[in-house]
């Protein structure tokens, strides 16, 4: 609610959406957590800033395309901090 106060743009909305995803995979442990973090910063997003608000629904027609490109770019990111973390536990142990 604070962003729509200050007037910040949907776009940038939507990066601190992914940034709390990738916050999520980083500190968890499975990637289970990344998958759920995903799809709920897009329900929560959809939910918060999209017409009409406070429901599921979406009526611009360009919703969809960016639910499903917000969703992406959050399972990729969060996917690859998991491997990221995965790789630096193996190096430590190889060390």
């Amino acid at each position: 609610m604070l962003f729509r106060q200050l007037g910040v743009a949907e776009a940038n909305i939507i990066t601190v959406y992914v940034l709390g995803v990738l916050v999520t995979s980083v500190v968890t442990r499975h990637r289970i957590y990344s998958l759920i973090s995903s799809i709920v910063s897009v329900l929560v997003f959809n939910f918060f800033f999209t017409n009409p608000q406070f429901t599921l629904r979406a009526y611009d027609q360009g919703y969809p395309v960016t639910f499903l490109i917000m969703f992406l770019a959050a399972l990729l990111t969060s996917s690859l901090a998991v491997k990221l973390k995965e790789h630096a536990k193996q190096s430590v142990k190889a060390a």
